[in-house]
């Protein structure tokens, strides 16, 4: 049954002045109760209710084992309905107490009449049934009874409650769940006792309209995820937007797109964690993305993991990050890492603030791209100012594209005032500014930045160990500016050093990195110097010993008769 139906149902037997035993069957989680006790305050707030009944008694069976038990509950726990209506306060115990109070006078002359005559219990239990009389009544969890209460006493009491007592009676349950006996059981008294029969069967759009409060974290955007991952169990929807409220406090300070990317997943992963049969597997999560096919060829062939395919798609799911691995790892640990999560969030910060300097920056240039008016001063005035705004995430290509654009409409000298500008502002360490290993180097044209960067970079210290750049020759097979720069300034006997320092592997690729000029044609005089000094610091090392003399000869250099060992 829809739950538009179902509403309609339950509203026309709040609605009629006459008893009635209504039953509301469905899976557990599916919001049943939560359904029944909000159109219960919903209604009443609304004048739905009949006059006749004002008063309200809900009781779960769940480990009740005797009909007593239940009878017993049922005066105890009756409150009228305009506490409900008043929702969650501070108020509601008094009232709930003032309540209690009243009901309780009802039959306090009764009480004192049967304490005077040393009536026993049972006469009193019997007492709490005379002040049951027109009221609304839940008898909840069914099918989670004790072993000693019987199906057909409850659906008994029901009658009797109706019939002799005129009582507005629901009873919830979740009917796949009884064993066979209690089931024909169940079925057999149905028709006889029960006048409405609710299967009780969300949609997710239903169930998201039931479970999520008005009041949730963007509720439109958490309402549209429960839908497309097809949620159902409020008890699960429930859960989630408590983690949701939670989370939204401690990203308070931040970014409010970083708190939406995070709920986006959150929902995702709470629902593997709390329904892990109905969800698609983390080990899936973690490997699908949306910018890479899968890895597995016959994933197609396979209907779960297609279908988990198109739920992540149709969900929106790109990849697995940082954030992501912390929220599953505060469902497992049951709390969120303040610190971990404070640490992710502020680089998160970060970015964002990154990528919108860069999209204010392109922007800037659409003034250029997007149309045909006549706006040359109008163009380079905003990109002039918004270069200035977003220096730091800038490239030098696009550094060299404007400089040259500026130098084309006779703004040279705001054009020099953006490369020195862009020198000052940039971070950068000496292989940002070394043109020569920049993967662009082509598109850096403009010899006023040419000429800052090449400046800028020797301004760097280069620290790094020799042997370390010989190492990157040999597995590289080839080198940069800086490589060649660091080891033409070594000595002979730098070389010298450095051969007689190390041995076994680092000696051979000191030597054969040092060599790999000679290999080489039309190589500049750097390099050749730098073979031709590490070949005399060699002969050094010769002329020690014969047999120095010959393991320098099995690396190829050739040495003169000048050449002997002392």
């Amino acid at each position: 049954m829809s739950i538009k139906l179902a509403k309609s149902e339950i509203e026309s037997f709040l609605s009629s002045a006459e008893p009635a035993v209504i039953c509301i069957s469905g899976k557990w989680g599916a919001g049943k109760t939560y359904a029944w006790k909000r159109y219960l305050k919903d209604f009443y707030a609304s004048g739905n209710v009949s006059p006749n009944y004002t008063s309200y008694s809900y009781i779960s069976l769940f480990g009740q084992n005797s009909l007593q038990e239940v009878k017993n509950s049922i005066f105890p726990s009756t409150i009228p309905l305009a506490v409900l209506e008043e929702g969650p306060n501070p108020e509601d115990f008094t009232k709930k107490a003032k309540a209690a109070i009243q009901s309780w006078r009802k039959i306090a002359p009764w009480v004192s009449k049967f304490l005077q005559e040393k009536t026993s219990i049972v006469g009193l239990e019997q007492l709490f049934l005379l002040a049951i009389k027109k009221q609304i009544i839940c008898i909840d969890d069914l099918e989670r009874r004790g072993e000693g209460l019987q199906i057909k006493d409850i659906l008994g009491l029901a009658s009797f409650l109706k019939e002799e007592k005129s009582c507005k009676v629901v009873i919830i349950l979740n009917d796949e769940m009884l064993e066979d006996t209690d089931k024909q059981d169940f079925k057999g008294k149905l028709e006889k006792v029960v006048d409405i029969f609710i299967k009780f069967n969300p949609t997710p759009s239903e169930a998201a309209d039931i479970g999520i409060d008005k009041g949730v974290p963007l509720y439109a955007s958490f309402s549209a995820d429960i839908i497309k991952l097809g949620i159902l169990n409020i008890r699960v929807i429930k859960k989630i937007q408590r983690l949701a409220s939670i989370l939204k406090e401690k990203l308070s300070n931040y970014d409010t797109r970083i708190f939406e990317n995070a709920l986006h997943s959150l929902i995702l992963l709470a629902w593997t964690f709390y329904q892990p049969s109905e969800a698609p597997p983390v080990e899936f999560i973690k490997e699908h993305s949306s910018y890479f096919p899968p890895k597995d060829k016959d994933s197609d062939k396979n209907e779960d993991k297609t279908r988990w395919t198109s739920i992540l798609n149709t969900f929106g799911w790109t990849h697995f990050d940082e954030m992501d691995s912390l929220l599953l790892t505060s469902l497992k640990d049951g709390y969120f890492d303040d610190s971990s999560l404070q640490t992710i969030a502020q680089k998160l910060q970060k970015d964002l603030a990154q990528d919108d300097k860069s999209n204010s920056f392109s922007k800037a240039w659409d003034l250029y791209h997007a149309t045909f008016d006549d706006n040359k001063e109008e163009v380079l005035d905003k990109l002039f100012d918004s270069f200035k705004q977003n220096v730091e995430i800038i490239s030098p290509s696009n550094l060299d594209a404007t400089v040259r654009f500026f130098k084309e409409f006779d703004r040279a000298e705001q054009a020099k005032e953006m490369v020195k500008f862009y020198i000052e502002k940039h971070p950068g360490d000496k292989e940002f500014y070394s043109l020569h290993s920049y993967s662009f180097r082509e598109d850096v044209k403009d010899e006023d930045v040419v000429s800052a960067f090449e400046q800028k970079s020797k301004t760097f210290t280069d620290n790094r160990n020799p042997l370390e750049v010989l190492e990157g020759i040999i597995k590289n097979h080839g080198w940069n500016v800086e490589d060649i720069e660091l080891l033409s300034k070594l000595t002979k006997e730098d070389f010298y050093k450095l051969f007689k320092d190390n041995k076994g592997d680092k000696l051979r690729i000191a030597i054969y990195g040092a060599l790999e000029f000679t290999k080489v044609r039309g190589i500049g005089e750097k390099e050749k110097n730098i073979s031709l000094t590490a070949i005399e610091a060699l002969k050094q090392v010769a002329s020690e010993s014969d047999i120095n003399r010959r393991r320098v000869t099995s690396y190829g250099v050739t040495l003169d008769e000048q050449t002997k060992s002392v």
